[in-house]
């Protein structure tokens, strides 16, 4: 059976730097992606885990990435981050 394992989909470096350190230091495995369509050109959509994505990122945000996965039927849970957050765009999220 595959470890579970983190996926962070950010463009920040910094904050997608940080957020795998944190994770790697608690010994759980993790990936990082620069965007939705880095995420996606993987094909990492099997296993267990969670994906932690930010909101507002250029081309494709996370919750348009959240349809396109739920057109999939992916189901892995998602925990979302922003700099940016307001009631508007929180009330948007699926």
């Amino acid at each position: 059976m595959n470890e579970p394992t983190v996926f962070i989909i950010d463009d920040d470096p910094s904050a997608r730097n940080g957020l795998t350190n944190v994770v790697q230091a608690a010994g759980i495995n993790v990936e990082s992606f620069t965007s939705a369509k880095d995420f996606l050109d993987s094909k990492r959509l099997e296993g267990p885990g969670c994906i932690v994505l930010d909101v507002k990122m250029p081309e494709v945000t996370g919750p348009e990435l959240q349809e396109m996965l739920i057109q999939i039927d992916y189901c892995m849970p998602i925990i979302y981050l922003s700099a940016y957050w307001d009631v508007p765009t929180t009330a948007n999220v699926l």
